[in-house]
C-alpha cells in the first residue's frame, strides 16, 4: 500500500469519506486516518482484505452474540500506543498504572480476536500494511504476543480479573505485606479508641477528619484548651475546632508502618523493572499485536459500514462496473426528505466513453459516484452499490466545478486545461472524469477540443468518461462509446407540465426524469435547456427569443 496516488477530486471530499470508517479504538481510528491505498501491484492483497471481511461479516451475521461482545471489547480497548513506545525508546521501568493499562488492552484485544475468529471459522486475518509483504494471519501472531504476555504480567497464581502487582511475583513481598496489614489494623484500633474516648469525655461527635468542634461559648473550650489529645486549629465567631493528637503508640506505628511502605515499594518497584525489561525483550511481538487489533477495529468498522449502505465488497477488474451504486452524501441528503438516491448502472471500459444528458440529468452525480467508489476502493472500503467491479489505479482525476484560479491570474479555462494536462501525464493506469471540459471558452472550439481529446483517449489505456453538452465528434468515427441519460424522453408531457404547476419544477423533474444510461448511436446534444429555463420562471419573451435564435442558421 502507498501514499504516492495522483487523486485530484476537488468537489469530493474525500477525508470524509475516509471517516466515514468508524472503529471503535483509538488503534482503529489511528489506522484509518493513515493508512495507505491499494496499489495496482497490491491486487492480491485487495483480495485477500475483502475476503477476509466477507468471511468476518459472515461469521458475525450467524453469530449476534459474538457481534455484540466484539463490539464491546473493541469499543473497551485502551490506547497504548504511548507506552509500546515507552519500551521501545525509554529506559525507565512502567508504572504500576501503566502496566495495569497494557493488562486492560491485551485482555480486550484477548477476547475480541477469539470473539473474531471463533465467528469466522478462519485462522487468518490480513495484516494492515499488506504492501510490506505477504499477508500473513494475526491470530498467530498474537498467540506469540499472548505467550508474552502472561508469561511477563500473569503469574501462574495471580488471580482472575484485572491486574494487580500480587505477591506471586516476588517471594519477599509477602511478609512485608501482611505485617503492614496487621500494623494497620492495630492503627485504626488506636485510633477508635481515642476517638471514642474523647467522645465520651466531651458529650459531642468527632468526624471522620478526626476534628472536634465546639461552640465558641461553650464552656468545654477552656478543658479542650489544656487536653494534650487535642490541638486547636481554626476558630470563628461560632465555633473552635481541634484536631486530635496521636498518641506515642500511634506514633510509633506509624512510623514502623512508613519503614514498611519503603520497603514495599522497592520491592514493588524491582518487579515493575523486571515486567518491564520483559516486556521489552519482546516488545515486537507487542507492537505486531497492537497492528492487529487496529485491523480488526478497523475491519469490524468497515463490516457496520457496508451493513450502513447496505452496499458490497468490490471486487478488481479490468473493467469499472456498477450496480445499484449511489452517491453517499446525496442519499443521506435526500433520506432527510424522505426520498432516496436513484442507483446507478454502468460498465466502462478501458478507452474514451461520451456522457450526455439533459441539464439536472444526473451527469455530475454519475461522475462523483464512479470517483467515490473508485476511491473507496482504493481505501479497502465497501461501496454503496449492489455489486461492483472497480479496476485499482494510480491516478484518478475528476474535473468538475470551476477550476479558475485568480490568485495566479488563471482563468476558468486556464484551469481546465492545465488540470488536463496533469491528468494526460498522470501515471497508468488510472481514471478520468470530465464534467463539461471545453464549456468556458467559445462552443466552436471547446466542441473541436472535446472531440479531439474523445479521439485520443480512445487510443489510450485510461478508463475516461466525458460529460458533455457540446456537438462533438460521432462515436463510430471518433473510435468512443456514448452514453446518454434518459432523461425526460419518455416523460408524458401533460403529466409533466401539471406536476410542474402542482408541486414545483424541481420535485416534477426529480419525478419524471430518468437517470438510467443507454447507449446512442449519435453524440447529440439534449435539447431540454429552454423547457427547464421556463419552468424555473424566466420571463416568457425570452424564452421565446431563444427558440427563435435556435432556428437561425449557425454561420
Amino acid at each position: 500500500m502507498t501514499h504516492d496516488h495522483q487523486i485530484h477530486a476537488p468537489t469530493l471530499d474525500l477525508r470524509g469519506l475516509r471517516l466515514e470508517a468508524r472503529p471503535l479504538s483509538p488503534a482503529g481510528r489511528a489506522l484509518r486516518d493513515t493508512r495507505g491505498l491499494f496499489a495496482p501491484e497490491d491486487v492480491d492483497a485487495q483480495r485477500e482484505w475483502y475476503a477476509a471481511l466477507d468471511t468476518l461479516e459472515r461469521g458475525l451475521d450467524a453469530r449476534p452474540a459474538a457481534d455484540s461482545a466484539l463490539r464491546d471489547h473493541l469499543a473497551t480497548l485502551p490506547d497504548v500506543a504511548d507506552l509500546l513506545h515507552h519500551l521501545t525508546r525509554c529506559d525507565e521501568a512502567l508504572s504500576q498504572a501503566q502496566i495495569f493499562r497494557l493488562d486492560e488492552w491485551a485482555h480486550h484485544l484477548d477476547a475480541a480476536l477469539e470473539h473474531a475468529l471463533l465467528a469466522s471459522g478462519a485462522p487468518l486475518l490480513p495484516e494492515p500494511l499488506p504492501a510490506q509483504g505477504k499477508p500473513g494471519g494475526i491470530a498467530a501472531r498474537w498467540h506469540a504476543a499472548r505467550c508474552t504476555w502472561r508469561r511477563h504480567l500473569r503469574p501462574p497464581h495471580h488471580p482472575a480479573g484485572p491486574w494487580r502487582l500480587v505477591d506471586g511475583f516476588d517471594e519477599r513481598l509477602q511478609a512485608p505485606r501482611e505485617e503492614r496489614r496487621r500494623l494497620e489494623r492495630e492503627r485504626v484500633r488506636q485510633r477508635g479508641d481515642a476517638r471514642r474516648s474523647l467522645q465520651a469525655d466531651y458529650g459531642c461527635p468527632v468526624d471522620a477528619q478526626r476534628l472536634l468542634r465546639l461552640p465558641a461559648s461553650d464552656p468545654r473550650l477552656t478543658r479542650a484548651h489544656e487536653d494534650p489529645r487535642l490541638e486547636a486549629r481554626a476558630a470563628s465567631a461560632f465555633e473552635q475546632t481541634f484536631a486530635l493528637v496521636p498518641s506515642a503508640d500511634e506514633r510509633a506505628l506509624t512510623s514502623t508502618i512508613d519503614a514498611l511502605d519503603a520497603q514495599i515499594d522497592a520491592l514493588e518497584a524491582e518487579v515493575c523493572e523486571r515486567c518491564t525489561a520483559g516486556l521489552r525483550s519482546e516488545v515486537h511481538k507487542l507492537t505486531r499485536s497492537y497492528q492487529a487489533g487496529a485491523t480488526l477495529d478497523l475491519l469490524y468498522g468497515l463490516i457496520c459500514l457496508k451493513r450502513r449502505w447496505q452496499g458490497c465488497w468490490p471486487t478488481p477488474g479490468a473493467t469499472l462496473r456498477l450496480a445499484g451504486a449511489v452517491l453517499p452524501a446525496l442519499d443521506d441528503a435526500l433520506r432527510t426528505r424522505g426520498e432516496r438516491c436513484r442507483p446507478l448502472d454502468l460498465s466502462l471500459a478501458p478507452g474514451a466513453t461520451l456522457l450526455t444528458g439533459p441539464n439536472m440529468g444526473g451527469k455530475s452525480v454519475t461522475l462523483q459516484t464512479i470517483a467515490t467508489c473508485t476511491y473507496l476502493a482504493l481505501l479497502g472500503y465497501p461501496l454503496p452499490a449492489t455489486h461492483a467491479e472497480i479496476p485499482i489505479v494510480r491516478s484518478l482525476y475528476l474535473l468538475q466545478g470551476d477550476l479558475a484560479d485568480d490568485t495566479e491570474g488563471l482563468s476558468a479555462f486556464g484551469g481546465e486545461v492545465e488540470r488536463l494536462r496533469d491528468a494526460l501525464n498522470a501515471p497508468e493506469p488510472k481514471l478520468l472524469l470530465l464534467d463539461e471540459w471545453g464549456k468556458s471558452t467559445n462552443p466552436r472550439e471547446g466542441s473541436a477540443l472535446g472531440g479531439a481529446l474523445l479521439e485520443h483517449l480512445a487510443t489510450q489505456p485510461t478508463l475516461s468518461l466525458y460529460a458533455s453538452h457540446l456537438p462533438l465528434a460521432h462515436p463510430t468515427q471518433g473510435g468512443f462509446v456514448a452514453l446518454g441519460m434518459v432523461g425526460l424522453a419518455d416523460a408524458d408531457p401533460g403529466l409533466l407540465d401539471a406536476d410542474v404547476q402542482t408541486h414545483g419544477w424541481r420535485a416534477a423533474l426529480r419525478r419524471h426524469m430518468r437517470y438510467q444510461l443507454r447507449p446512442l448511436q449519435r453524440a447529440d446534444a439534449p435539447a431540454e435547456a429552454l423547457r427547464i429555463a421556463a419552468w424555473a420562471g424566466l420571463p416568457p419573451s425570452l424564452i421565446e427569443r431563444a427558440h427563435l435564435g435556435m432556428q437561425e442558421p449557425s454561420e
